[in-house]
């Protein structure tokens, strides 16, 4: 019927991958899922949340620790009242229990020396993967896990724990 030839149609149009190594490949997979990517020398970019104010998060490849990491940025350091950071901080790593695999983080001049101004350190959700065997099925998960985690954000936006 014409249901089923235009379902196998689509699933030709689907890219299955394993051993994933490259950001071409993650950008192939990203791409093939309907998400819009950029690629540079260090990363793939990719919004991800509502069309109006996405969230930027980055595919990059860890050579020496042989992994896939994903930072998904939500705020700054600056973004945060000074009066509420201690809260901030508190609840943000209470969440991380409930939105595994991701966990907020900081980025900070410790993991990019160009980050001297703790305003401008981003707060992140953050994952990886292990490189080897990775599949287009384990990256698309963690796509999935990361829409999981984006969606206590506004929570923590709208409990003005982040301004």
């Amino acid at each position: 019927n014409r249901y089923t030839r235009s379902l196998i149609l689509n699933l030709k149009e689907v890219v299955i991958m394993k051993n994933i190594s490259s950001l071409e490949q993650i950008e192939e997979v990203l791409e093939s899922a309907g998400y819009e990517t950029i690629r540079n020398n260090e990363g793939v970019v990719m919004k991800i949340g509502g069309k109006s104010i996405p969230f930027t998060s980055v595919f990059t490849i860890d050579k020496g620790q042989n992994q896939v990491i994903i930072n998904c940025q939500i705020a700054r350091m600056g973004d945060i009242k000074e009066e509420e950071m201690s809260n901030v901080l508190f609840t943000l790593l209470d969440y991380n229990t409930m939105i595994r695999p991701y966990a907020f983080a900081i980025i900070s001049a410790t993991e990019d020396p160009d980050l001297d101004d703790e305003e401008k350190w981003p707060i992140v959700l953050t994952d990886s993967l292990p490189l080897g065997d990775l599949s287009d099925q384990e990256i698309l998960a963690s796509v999935e896990s990361l829409w999981s985690a984006l969606s206590v954000v506004p929570v923590l936006l709208k409990a003005s724990v982040i301004c």
